[in-house]
């Protein structure tokens, strides 16, 4: 079987590929070189990058004429590029939000296609779509020696002034690390995590002028588990380590492919 993803997000289109590679598909990524600042890419060797968004239509489009599937990762505004018959949507969070916000007709659209969630949540707003989690690559993510208690978050900048005290109400004692200013490669996540004990896993849309609690766990709370981190939520409980396991990229891969191809 050949599958394509189009644009990724958080890893998610890279750590598949180079798991569905392993069980014997072919399968690659085309990415905007921008819209990978961690490396995710360099890391699995297994993605095609890009500069100008219409080169990469383009590529894409010609490529997709050899492809089973074509996995098109939240850019949904380009799902006329391609041939309907191969294509799968695949969304993330905020850009559904977002889209089915400002453009209600898209609903319509969107039910004319297979449609993948990577969080529980948006089944709320598209029950029908398949619920997918967010693959961990324990290859990587593997169990640190920790021996540190302090504890960490990463979280965005903007709204920045309402998340921060919005986590420390719970957790005083964290260090709120801002991702976009702190850019740490992928592959080098490990090694940070290890340097913590606690883990403070608080999503949130982007909601104004406050926004939401998002009850999802985060591909970082994920990782963290599985370098053997305690991860903590927006209650102020500890996530059951036993859920990494259902985020363990092979599993999740062996799911990504029972259901783009059911066994007959």
């Amino acid at each position: 079987m050949k599958i394509l993803h189009v644009f990724s997000m958080a890893g998610v289109a890279e750590i598949l590929s180079k798991e569905c590679q392993e069980l014997g598909h072919q399968s690659f990524v085309v990415q905007m070189k921008s819209l990978d600042p961690f490396g995710f890419g360099e890391h699995y060797g297994n993605t095609v990058y890009f500069d100008d968004y219409a080169k990469l239509l383009e590529a894409t489009y010609k490529a997709s004429f050899e492809a089973d599937y074509i996995i098109l990762h939240d850019f949904v505004e380009f799902y006329n590029e391609f041939p309907k018959n191969k294509l799968i949507l695949y969304f993330h969070g905020t850009k559904l939000r977002n889209i089915l916000q400002n453009d209600p007709e898209f609903h319509r659209i969107i039910g004319d296609f297979r449609v993948i969630v990577s969080t529980s949540d948006l089944l709320e707003i598209l029950p029908e779509a398949f619920y997918l989690r967010a693959p961990c690559d324990r290859s990587l993510f593997t169990k640190q020696n920790i021996s540190s208690d302090k504890w960490l978050t990463i979280n965005r900048d903007y709204q920045k002034e309402y998340i921060e005290p919005k986590i420390r109400t719970k957790y005083p004692q964290v260090e709120y690390r801002n991702r976009q200013e702190k850019i740490i490669p992928y592959n080098q996540m490990p090694q940070l995590l290890s340097q913590y004990g606690n883990y403070v896993d608080w999503k949130f849309d982007y909601s104004k002028p406050d926004p939401k609690t998002i009850q999802a766990l985060s591909c970082t709370a994920i990782q963290a588990l599985s370098c053997g981190l305690k991860v903590w939520d927006y209650n102020g409980l500890e996530v059951d380590p036993m859920l990494l396991l259902n985020y363990d990229s092979k599993n999740v891969a062996k799911r990504f492919i029972e259901w783009l191809d059911p066994p007959n």
